[in-house]
């Protein structure tokens, strides 16, 4: 091939599982060393030919340069696709890294799989070529991972790095004796349970989050815990996520903790010094003052306790959260509880929304 530019890039003859070899010269003169490369397998996603991936519409004046991205959790890894639906790079296969996001020299922000913690992701940062750039800290006694960052890592205009950490509380079971007016409602309380452990201790195992931020080094500089700022008193009583968390420990244990929170989104407002955080089971998003960590507001879907803004075609189950230049916040509605309360709906509806906030 013969080009002017000082690079080249190959998109057609490169297959997986394969060995290349390269060189170049000027035109007329002499070789270079030969040098070689190796590709590895496809991601999982690819490796089943009786369900390929199809483009089922691409227009490409609306479609802007570049691949696309993704992190899967199933199978830990992360792979990238172009316009046509061809895989063009992954993490090296199954059991690597899950994609989170960009930082802002190109670097992966995303989770890093070891085997001796299957339970969850380690915080890290890496490159294209999987180099681990930072990775958060492991502390000894950790069980199953329960202290690793979990959906989202984000790095700080100060280069510092921000993520969740799980946080284990005991505290009261919900009982419809205290929630008297919410008793009608499809949640599964207390009364309900047709195996009285662990209810009838009084207390269980309620998961929480901390936001954290570390420094390169790994060491904490800033945190904030859930549980010291949200209200017990909100839970999601609505059919749905929290609903199905009681009925497995009912029935056979199956977790072994309440999900209370479940954080999954985070961005920072270096303007205003402000950190959004996303809670999936609360349907809330929470605007936090960094220096005094005290909640600005909370909007979303009004539960028992916290004061939040009301939303008035409210958001539930959401994911993602980014602001925009304009100060607008975006997200993706799962529509957890859509065919509760929109009338019409007979089922969930997703939708991205983008929210204008005033004050």
């Amino acid at each position: 091939t013969i080009i002017t530019d000082l690079f080249y890039i190959e998109k057609e003859k490169i297959n997986w599982e394969s060995n290349y070899y390269w060189r170049v010269r000027l035109e007329g003169g002499e070789w270079i060393n030969t040098f070689n490369f190796t590709t590895t397998e496809s991601s999982v996603t690819f490796q089943n030919d009786d369900n390929p991936i199809e483009i089922l519409e691409y227009n490409p004046a609306l479609a802007s340069d570049g691949i696309t991205i993704f992190g899967s959790y199933f199978n830990n890894y992360s792979a990238a696709i172009d316009m046509d639906g061809n895989e063009v790079w992954n993490s090296g296969g199954n059991n690597s890294h899950v994609f989170f996001g960009i930082d802002e020299n190109n670097n992966f922000l995303g989770g890093q799989y070891n085997s001796q913690y299957p339970n969850s992701l380690i915080g890290c940062e890496y490159s294209i070529n999987n180099d681990i750039n930072w990775s958060e800290p492991i502390n000894e006694g950790i069980q199953n991972g329960e202290n690793f960052t979990q959906h989202e890592i984000i790095k700080l205009p100060n280069g510092n790095y921000m993520g969740f950490v799980p946080v284990i509380e005991e505290h009261p079971i919900p009982t419809y004796t205290n929630y008297l007016d919410k008793r009608d409602t499809p949640f599964l309380w207390e009364g309900d349970c047709s195996i009285p452990i662990p209810f009838m201790s009084g207390n269980y195992k309620w998961k929480g989050e901390k936001i954290v931020e570390w420094d390169n080094e790994g060491q904490i500089v800033w945190e904030w815990n859930a549980f010291d700022y949200y209200s017990l008193d909100d839970f999601d009583f609505l059919a749905g996520e929290q609903e199905g968390h009681w009925n497995n420990i009912c029935s056979a244990g199956g977790f072994t903790s309440y999900d209370w929170i479940h954080f999954n989104a985070l961005a920072y407002d270096e303007i205003e010094n402000a950190v959004y955080v996303s809670s999936r089971h609360l349907d809330r998003i929470t605007k936090i003052d960094y220096n005094s960590k005290e909640i600005i507001w909370n909007m979303g879907l009004q539960w028992y306790g916290d004061t939040v803004i009301p939303f008035d075609d409210f958001f539930s189950g959401q994911h993602g959260l980014q602001l925009l230049p304009n100060g607008n916040i975006v997200t993706l509605d799962n529509g957890t509880h859509s065919q509760i309360y929109i009338s019409g709906l007979s089922a969930a509806v997703s939708r991205a929304l983008e929210i204008n906030v005033s004050g």
